[in-house]
């Protein structure tokens, strides 16, 4: 149903974002009507509100926002985007030390968008992945991805903070700044692999990053 709630809102701090996700929600999913006029679908898991948007916002050059408020997550199954054609998903968190997830899923999350997706794009900021065991956070198969401000907490030596490659987008495979691969107390963990038999070539920036 719709909630229109200004005093919520408020307290939300929604301008405009199509989704909201929030493990703190104390109302049922739903829409409310942001401060800017536009209805926003909120959902309690991430995983809820992609799924949505894999069924309703495949319009071609059809860009996406989700919000992400501060918490911690668990990912123990895998999110799978399925952006259309000529389109970016941003992902935007409250902040690396306040919107964390940890990984426990073999893959967390993954663009897998057919060939109706070409030059798709996953776009991540303002987050953390976390990972103790031989998982994937980010695994944007054959399209792009971006990232800025986004820490990846790898603590297993198989633990993967993202699989890029690009063979058919013409977006840079990965982009990244101000981001942290690994553990920042000990050497651990592959903040980056590239898919086998697709290196990424020019296609790969890098600005202000750390690895360990």
């Amino acid at each position: 149903g719709h909630l229109h709630d200004e005093v919520g809102l408020a307290s939300a701090g929604i301008v405009h974002y199509d989704y909201s996700v929030s493990p703190n929600w104390t109302v049922p999913d739903g829409t409310i009507l942001t401060v800017a006029g536009q209805d926003c679908k909120i959902y309690t898991t991430l995983g809820a509100a992609v799924t949505d948007a894999n069924t309703n916002r495949q319009t071609a050059g059809q860009d996406t926002t989700f919000y992400i408020a501060g918490g911690d997550s668990t990912l123990s199954v895998t999110i799978t985007c399925d952006p259309p054609s000529v389109s970016t998903w941003h992902f935007i968190g409250e902040g690396k030390e306040r919107t964390q997830f940890t990984v426990t899923a073999s893959i967390g999350i993954t663009n897998t968008a057919p060939g109706t997706g070409l030059q798709s794009r996953l776009c991540f900021s303002n987050m953390a992945f976390a990972a103790s065991t031989a998982v994937t956070c980010v695994n944007t198969g054959s399209r792009s991805v971006e990232l800025d401000q986004v820490d990846f907490i790898l603590t297993n030596s198989s633990a993967v903070g993202v699989v890029a490659r690009n063979t058919t987008n013409t977006h840079p495979s990965l982009r990244a700044t101000d981001c942290t691969f690994g553990n920042t107390v000990s050497s651990d963990g592959i903040g980056i692999q590239t898919a086998v038999g697709s290196g990424l070539g020019n296609d790969f920036f890098l600005g202000n990053c750390y690895f360990s």
